[in-house]
């Protein structure tokens, strides 16, 4: 089998995921990305209270 006949396989499945089409991969991908959005999101409020916490230590040092 030659690359070249590979190509136009390539495409679809490229054109696939762009699209959704098919549903598979495409939902599996944006359930993994909310799952990082989500978990971003409960780092930075987690940064910001230790942000907090260091900031009340220093005042009372």
């Amino acid at each position: 089998m030659s690359n070249i006949s590979q190509i136009p396989d390539m495409e679809e499945r490229l054109k696939r995921l762009q699209s959704g089409a098919g549903g598979g991969i495409y939902n599996a991908m944006e359930a993994r990305i909310a799952t990082r959005e989500a978990d971003t999101e409960n780092m930075k409020t987690n940064i910001a209270d230790i942000k907090m916490d260091i900031r009340s230590i220093r005042k009372d040092m």
